[in-house]
């Protein structure tokens, strides 16, 4: 399971004509997400369009709690699912989306996630309910929730050597899993646009290579960040409306470093947190502010490539030197077709195989990762 940062951290013109063309110098900014009061640490892991941000925070007793509201933390609203503290864990907030509703996961002692981790959705009502598939509780880590609160996320079945696949839910339910057009040893699905894009990661059958993925209307895109420190996965975490996707690369240490990726999928913009070796991002909104964190905290960034209205405004004196994108040609990544829907076999129990309709072997066997590589 690859854990958030914070936990980490607690325990120790469109696409690319903007990026290029916006101004000769381009301006960024890192603007401090303030702690939750009381709390040894806070992380930031969702922003909605109102800037409204999302995550946990970690007590004296080093149990984690989740929380929402305005950066500034003049009006958190902190919550409990579950058993708070059972097996050293406790409530994590994922996404948020405009309408305030929010996906986690949370440790409970009465449910069958009593030493991993169950999932939820909290309507803005405040009433949390446990994600669940034919009222199974699901185990493992929702991720993005659009407007119309529909979401994607991850589960693990024990039963399997908790593979992990990816899945789409509404409701506070399971509906069908994410399924790629290729074979993998597991799929996590973690962003999920108001048009319907998903973005998440995989990790191919052989278990040896991580790498993000696109779901484009009935294309699905293998992307691989191309720097050449990025030696230990790609993962695509969030993605806004406008198809600006976030996420991160490890190093060969495994210490994660976070990227913007444009929405044709051929630009990336590499970000350093100021006075961090690390950084990861999972979250951005529509005005391209997405929430970062790194050794020094949390920041909502803002970069002028993506979108320079509004400006941004610098918040330090010690910002790092602004990294050159990384562009790559059109047609660098794999791109496979879905034979069908990528986002409707359902599965009648957690683990059960999927209903691959219509997607011949051939098509499902991912020979390699190397970039321009596709199937017919």
């Amino acid at each position: 399971m690859r854990h958030s940062l914070l936990k980490a951290a607690a325990i120790a013109g469109l696409f690319f004509g903007t990026v290029a063309g916006a101004e000769a110098t381009p301006v960024t900014s890192f603007t401090p997400i303030a702690p939750v009061s009381g709390s040894t640490s806070t992380g930031a892991l969702a922003i909605n369009d109102s800037g409204i941000v999302a995550g946990g925070w970690y007590d004296s007793n080093n149990i984690e709690h989740a929380f929402f509201g305005p950066p500034d933390g003049s009006d958190y609203t902190t919550f409990d699912d579950g058993t708070p503290g059972f097996q050293g864990a406790g409530t994590e907030a994922r996404a948020i989306n405009n309408g305030g509703d929010i996906t986690g996961y949370f440790s409970s002692s009465a449910l069958s996630c009593n030493i991993d981790l169950c999932e939820f959705e909290r309507a803005a009502t405040g009433k949390i309910n446990t994600i669940a598939m034919s009222g199974t509780p699901l185990i493992g880590i929702p991720g993005g929730i659009n407007t119309s609160g529909q979401f994607v996320g991850a589960y693990y079945n024990p039963a399997d050597d908790y593979q992990s696949f990816g899945y789409y839910g509404d409701k506070h339910a399971y509906e069908s899993d994410i399924t790629l057009p290729f074979s993998t040893s597991s799929t996590k699905g973690r962003g999920l646009s108001d048009s319907g894009e998903v973005v998440g990661f995989f990790t191919s059958a052989d278990g040896t290579t991580t790498s993000g993925f696109v779901i484009q209307d009935d294309t699905v895109t293998v992307v691989n960040d191309p720097d050449v420190k990025a030696v230990n996965g790609t993962f695509l975490e969030g993605v806004n409306k406008k198809g600006w996707i976030v996420g991160s690369w490890d190093d060969k240490a495994y210490k994660p470093h976070a990227f913007i990726l444009s929405p044709d999928l051929t630009t990336f913009i590499e970000i350093k947190v100021p006075d961090s070796s690390y950084s990861q991002s999972f979250g951005i909104n529509k005005s391209d502010r997405m929430v970062i964190g790194g050794a020094t905290g949390p920041f909502i960034y803002c970069d002028s490539r993506t979108n320079p209205v509004p400006a941004c405004t610098p918040t330090t004196d010690h910002l790092p030197a602004v990294n050159a994108p990384i562009a790559v040609p059109r047609g660098t990544f794999a791109q496979y077709k879905c034979r069908g829907d990528c986002i409707t076999y359902k599965l009648a129990t957690p683990g059960a195989p999927a209903a691959h309709a219509g997607v011949p072997q051939e098509l499902r066997a991912l020979r390699t990762l190397l970039p321009g590589t596709a199937l017919p």
